[in-house]
């Protein structure tokens, strides 16, 4: 019982992880795909996105989002760098 008890525990916690969990997936040039749980704040996915823009010397503008799930919990925002 215990054991299971610690299973579900750390199931939630990982998925708790997993819905603010953000991070640059693909980088050009002249794009920028962030990858982001479904409870990252918009403001956040921005931020990283006007990050990876920035080393080329460019503005991050957004362009589409696409469910990486079939819950939709994990999300690929893609941004034109220009």
């Amino acid at each position: 019982m215990r054991y299971l008890l610690a299973v579900a525990i750390v199931g939630l916690a990982v998925a708790g992880c997993a819905a603010t969990s953000i991070g640059i997936a693909h980088l050009d040039s002249d794009k920028v795909v962030v990858k982001a749980g479904y409870k990252t704040p918009s403001q956040k996915v921005f931020d990283r996105a006007a990050t990876g823009c920035a080393v080329h010397d460019k503005v991050a503008q957004p362009v589409s989002t696409e469910c990486v799930d079939e819950a939709c919990t994990v999300k690929n925002f893609h941004f034109a760098c220009i």
